[in-house]
């Protein structure tokens, strides 16, 4: 097994894992979703810093082209007639949040986790991890496909080398040119010994109708 063919497998592998870990991702993402309250918040302040690179921006949704600043933002809400402030949420997002803007909330109560309800903020990281997983996945399946169909039709003559051919040597082709005309010889006496025999039986018949 060669090391291109070592490198395809370990890429497959690494994008079934790719695409397994997304499908998890996503179905916890569904039971938070199931679970958790709806609730209005007011934000009060937004912490932004830029992203340290393209895969936290597209672990939390965001595209390179939306920006590379990324915002936090703390927000005031209401639980069962109780403040709160939610200062540290886990989205990251490139909008930049201004002071007074009301934000849709999640809330799991067993947990008290707390989620900003944007559809690129849940589900986005796990969507573009598993395209990508998928993705790459199908290419190197096809590769090791197409290589082992290429393997498959070369012929097997091609792996080992021919032996090169031995000169004939001037005794062989007189040897051979010999026994050539030796057959050629016998063949021609036995056509002419095959011819005569209907003449003679002939010329035998006709001395026995004199002879009657």
């Amino acid at each position: 097994m060669n090391r291109r063919r070592v490198l395809f497998i370990m890429l497959l592998l690494g994008g079934i894992f790719l695409a397994g870990d997304a499908l998890l991702g996503l179905g916890r993402t569904a039971f938070f979703v199931h679970k958790a309250e709806i609730v209005s918040g007011v934000v009060t302040d937004a912490r932004e810093r830029p992203f340290e690179g393209w895969g936290e921006m597209l672990t939390h949704g965001n595209f390179p082209w939306e920006g590379n600043i990324a915002y936090r933002p703390i927000v005031r809400f209401s639980i069962d007639g109780h403040a709160a402030v939610a200062d540290r949420l886990p989205d990251l997002d490139t909008h930049a949040y201004p002071n007074g803007e009301r934000v849709e909330l999640l809330y799991h109560r067993p947990t008290a986790s707390i989620r900003i309800n944007r559809f690129h903020l849940l589900w986005g990281g796990d969507l573009i991890q598993l395209a990508g997983g998928c993705l790459l996945t199908l290419l190197m399946r096809r590769l090791l496909r197409r290589k082992k169909h290429h393997r498959n039709d070369s012929p097997a003559s091609d792996a080992s080398p021919r032996k090169p051919a031995k000169p004939e040597t001037s005794a062989s082709s007189k040897r051979r040119r010999n026994s050539s005309e030796k057959k050629t010889a016998k063949a021609a006496s036995g056509s002419g010994s095959q011819g005569s025999k209907p003449l003679n039986q002939g010329s035998r018949k006709k001395s026995r109708m004199k002879r009657a």
